[in-house]
């Protein structure tokens, strides 16, 4: 039986200084009946009992996470217990993620280029105002839109747009083919020496309108066809062009200039191919509207 009264005693010899550290261990071991090998043959049979208990875990972890019949590896000590689902975008399910889209360009139906233009004779007027949006009005044989700030009127025959209108002026320079139209365009430049000079009514029009000198170009094959009328800016030069063909008229029916007896006003109506002297001074006239379409040639007039 240990004596724990001679223990205490080493113990306070010991902290006295009266024993050294190892004469302590050494009177400690004597008393506890441990030889010098005696602290191994306590601590083996120790040992052993903690190796077998670590062992007997080890077993109890293993049967418990394995299945019968399962062989454990690498992947499942890599697996864990718990389900995980990757998302879409990195299982390769998903859909390919699209590049953000860039800010888009307006509509090519909004611009004053597309709206008048060659191309849109013969379509669907419905079609062009899915372009344009709303149009400003609409009659049977002709819609209106604005676009840009400019006027630009189609007439339509039956589901079809057969002409294209617009004006002249500043902020609205339509195109014809290659050439943009301004409010400086005259009619000379224009080829007013081998064009139609031409007139709806040149005198005694009434009040429906005001009478215009007009520059008919005919359509060929290269532009599909398309007749081009230009109409004047009602200029100093249309003034003056108008009362030389007047008199030019006049004179070929052997009447003065101021002489009318009610029955000559169909004279001036729907005429055309007047003398040089008018075509030269129409020359610098600025062309105010425009217009492209099929069959301009008539106009409600057989020139």
């Amino acid at each position: 039986m240990v004596d724990y009264n001679k223990l205490e005693q080493l113990g306070r010899l010991r902290d006295n200084g009266a024993l050294s550290w190892e004469e302590f261990e050494r009177e400690k071991a004597k008393l506890l009946g441990v030889g010098e090998g005696g602290r191994a043959r306590k601590a083996r049979p120790l040992l052993i009992a903690f190796v077998l208990f670590v062992l007997a875990g080890i077993a109890i972890y293993f049967y418990d996470i394995l299945s019968p019949g399962q062989t454990l590896n690498q992947t499942d000590r890599a697996t864990p217990d718990v389900a995980y689902t990757l998302p879409p975008e990195f299982d390769g399910s998903a859909a390919p993620v699209a590049a953000p889209a860039e800010a888009s360009d307006p509509q090519p139906g909004a611009t004053l280029d597309w709206a008048f233009r060659e191309g849109v004779i013969g379509l669907n007027p419905s079609f062009v105002e899915s372009k344009l949006g709303p149009a400003k009005s609409k009659t049977s044989t002709d819609w209106t839109f604005e676009v840009q700030g400019c006027n630009v009127s189609y007439g339509i025959k039956g589901s079809e747009i057969t002409s294209v209108s617009t004006f002249v002026k500043a902020g609205c320079l339509p195109k014809v083919g290659s050439r943009t139209i301004t409010p400086e365009t005259t009619f000379a430049q224009l080829g007013a020496a081998s064009g139609m000079i031409r007139t709806s009514c040149l005198w005694s029009c009434g009040n429906s309108y005001d009478p215009t000198i007009d520059l008919f170009q005919n359509g060929y094959h290269a532009n599909n066809f398309i007749d081009v009328l230009y109409q004047s800016r009602f200029g100093d030069a249309q003034d003056r062009a108008s009362e030389l063909w007047q008199q030019s008229i006049r004179v070929a029916h052997g009447i003065g200039p101021e002489d009318y007896d009610g029955q000559d006003s169909d004279w001036f109506q729907c005429v055309a191919g007047p003398p040089a002297p008018v075509v030269t001074a129409i020359g610098p006239e600025h062309v105010g509207y425009v217009t492209m379409g099929r069959d301009l040639s008539q106009d409600g007039c057989r020139y």
